[in-house]
């Protein structure tokens, strides 16, 4: 693999120059040209900065996806919840799906808008999935979970944290509708269920409320914003911790 990924920057380099390319403009080239020679099934792309303008942002995705909306990079996108939203909002592309678990009634009222414009189907997770808690340790979550008609029960999920819950509505709805597309057909109920069991060891996500040590108890978690620390706090709560130590890191900007 490694091999293969010097060979696609030594053929992309000189395209590279001529254009004056950036580093994120370059290494998203490089990855979009690695997934391609490789000829993966599924490629989720993550935008870096905002949607609108982003270097990911010249792909025609099967579905686009809209997590949650707060004030954060506000030098680049804008220092109003509308102008982050809009920014957000223009990874919606002309007659292509869009989920979304925005509830900021403002940021939606654009991204509905934005997604009428484009003729793209919006799907609102608070209105088409539901989710319990059956129990909530420090390590892993108990949840069932309905979206549409599929019905999952008593499924555990390794990522805790107040906010999972809804990352794992809107995870499950985005893959319950990619499955009404003939090419996901392999995705089935018990592969859900491994996969929410399993995020963390498939994925090597880390920090995102993460015990990195059980005595003494020892969290670590990346939040970076108010809407992250309002998370956060929620979430330390309800794993029972009150009197916390914060140690915490962050970029001058």
């Amino acid at each position: 693999c490694l091999n293969n990924i010097v060979l696609d920057i030594t053929e992309l380099k000189s395209q590279i120059q001529k254009t004056k390319a950036s580093f994120f403009e370059a290494t998203t080239a490089i990855a979009f040209q690695y997934f391609s020679d490789k000829n993966v099934d599924v490629a989720l792309i993550e935008t870096g900065l905002g949607g609108r303008l982003d270097a990911t942002n010249v792909i025609k995705p099967e579905l686009s996806i809209i997590t949650t909306i707060g004030k954060d990079h506000s030098e680049q996108l804008g220092n109003t919840i509308q102008s982050i939203a809009a920014e957000k909002a223009g990874i919606i592309k002309s007659r292509t799906p869009c989920i979304t678990s925005v509830k900021n009634a403002i940021a939606l009222k654009i991204i509905k808008s934005i997604a009428k414009d484009n003729n793209s189907p919006l799907i609102e997770v608070s209105k088409y999935a539901k989710l319990k808690v059956i129990s909530n340790e420090i390590d892993s979550l108990n949840v069932s979970l309905q979206v549409d008609d599929l019905k999952l029960r008593n499924v555990k999920v390794d990522l805790v944290g107040s906010y999972q819950r809804d990352n794992i509505k809107l995870a499950v709805s985005a893959v319950k509708l990619l499955r009404e597309n003939s090419k996901f057909y392999k995705v089935n109920k018990q592969t859900i269920v491994e996969g929410l069991r399993d995020v963390r060891k498939n994925t090597g996500l880390r920090c995102r409320f993460e015990m990195l040590s059980a005595s003494p108890i020892i969290i670590g978690d990346v939040a970076h914003n108010p809407q992250g620390f309002e998370a956060l706090s929620k979430s330390l709560v309800d794993a029972g911790l009150h009197d916390v130590i914060a140690v915490f890191g962050i970029m001058e900007d």
